[in-house]
């Protein structure tokens, strides 16, 4: 029976085959109900392109994914609010010119010694390591380094003034005032300066500077080729000076030594900024200058109020 119904499925499938053979390529046998649809050989339509996916601006998407997140903001307020408490402001220099900024703090906290130095758009900071040195003229200054930088300051008696090394570049600076040098460490903590602080009042900071400035007289030279302006103070008892010249100023601590003229006048030499100029007043409150080049010119009286503007600018910025 087995072999009977083998010999009955190949002869359906013969004939199946020889239907097949009888046919075009593209003629198609009607599907029995037991026989599944052959597939037609044409061309498969062109499949629809895909509806364009809906376009994203990603802007503000990237922007909230870079900006840093509130709490984080949050903490970093609170902890620049905790070293305010714990940080104690040593002193600093301001180089105006050259854009140029130090500060010294101590951490009651940590017990370290901080040091900031902010140069143009950069800003470097870390713990004080300090050892002594001299520039080849003779100058003391204590030495240090931040990332591989050789700095070094001295303060001058009168603790508004000193001079900043930069990599064996000396420059002359001013008091930083305590305001500015909390703004070095605010920027280290949050990465910027908050603009949402009190508007400083340099005339504040400057009722405070003027109740240990004395001014003690000054000359000045009415040309406007030259514009010479010389003025003489004393700060806690220490004297100090600030002459100006075609917008140039040297400003600090200054030392006097007794000097002639050629035809015997006296006056004083004046060494300040490493430079040297010299004065004399008249009885009437004339005098003459000679400014760092060794010209000498006839001067007035410099009054009060102009020496006190000079102070104000210099000192406060």
């Amino acid at each position: 029976m087995k072999k009977k119904t083998i010999a009955l499925m190949i002869g359906l499938m013969s004939v199946a085959m020889l239907a097949a053979c009888g046919k075009t390529e593209t003629e198609t046998t009607p599907a029995t109900e037991d026989e599944a649809p052959v597939e037609e050989t044409a061309d498969e339509p062109e499949a629809e392109p895909a509806e364009e996916a809906e376009t994203v601006d990603t802007t503000e998407q990237t922007k909230a994914e870079s900006a840093p997140a509130q709490d984080e903001v949050i903490d970093d307020k609170a902890e620049f609010e905790k070293i305010k408490e714990s940080f104690v402001y040593m002193g600093g220099l301001d180089v105006k010119d050259d854009n140029l900024r130090f500060a010294l703090y101590r951490d009651n906290e940590g017990g370290n010694l901080l040091v900031y130095v902010k140069k143009a758009d950069s800003l470097d900071y870390g713990i004080l390591e300090t050892e002594d040195a001299k520039l080849d003229d003779g100058t003391e200054y204590t030495k240090f380094e931040l990332s591989g930088t050789a700095y070094g300051y001295s303060f001058n008696d009168d603790a508004i003034t000193g001079i900043f090394i930069d990599a064996d570049q000396k420059y002359d600076g001013s008091e930083l005032a305590e305001n500015d040098a909390l703004k070095l460490v605010e920027e280290t903590v949050l990465g910027y300066v908050s603009t949402n602080d009190a508007a400083e009042d340099p005339d504040a900071e400057f009722e405070q500077v003027k109740k240990n400035l004395v001014y003690m007289g000054g000359l000045y030279i009415s040309d406007p080729k030259n514009d010479l302006t010389f003025a003489l103070y004393k700060n806690d008892g220490l004297p100090i000076a600030i002459i100006t010249k075609l917008g140039k100023v040297w400003f600090g601590e200054y030392e006097t030594e007794d000097a002639k003229l050629d035809d015997g006048t006296e006056y004083t030499k004046i060494l300040i900024n490493d430079s040297e100029f010299g004065y004399h007043f008249n009885d009437d409150m004339t005098g003459f200058l000679i400014d760092e080049d060794g010209k000498q010119y006839d001067a007035k009286e410099l009054d009060e109020s102009v020496a006190m503007d000079m102070a104000r600018e210099n000192i406060t910025g």
